[in-house]
């Protein structure tokens, strides 16, 4: 377990290389990359690639899913909006993680301009406004109030 006691700018970099960085990578393959398997998007339809034939998405149930005499097509209409509902989710834990991805960054650079480079010599108050993207993120608000990183 990683030393915590003193959070300076080599702790955190360690952190956004080691966690931040995979995890927000991992969000992205899920949604995006055809890499062994569909990614979720190809699955709803979102784009025909070689490994996913032209079918009716996202289930291939062939002729079931074109009209509703045995339920296929609301079946697959479910599905694609379930789907379309986990894939939403992605995008917002993908637009979180790089907030912190870039309020980290910024926290790093803040360490390092300050005669100690440890968290102590910042203000809490400048610390929060730092994050305060991505405590609107997590309240669901559009976080751009503050004086956050910005991007």
């Amino acid at each position: 377990m990683a030393d915590v006691t003193r959070m300076d700018s080599a702790w955190l970099q360690n952190f956004l290389t080691n966690n931040i960085e995979p995890f927000s990578k991992a969000i992205d393959t899920i949604e995006n990359v055809d890499d062994p398997s569909p990614s979720l998007g190809t699955v709803i339809g979102g784009k025909v690639t070689d490994t996913s034939r032209p079918q009716n998405k996202p289930l291939a149930i062939g002729k079931m899913a074109v009209d509703d005499s045995v339920q296929g097509l609301s079946l697959n209409k479910a599905v694609a909006s379930a789907a379309q509902s986990i894939i939403t989710i992605y995008e917002d834990q993908a637009d979180l993680f790089s907030n912190i991805h870039d309020d980290i960054k910024t926290t790093i650079d803040t360490l390092l301009t300050t005669q100690n480079t440890n968290l102590t010599q910042i203000e809490g108050k400048d610390f929060l406004d730092v994050f305060s993207n991505v405590d609107g993120d997590l309240s669901g608000s559009s976080g751009t109030s503050g004086s956050g990183s910005g991007s």
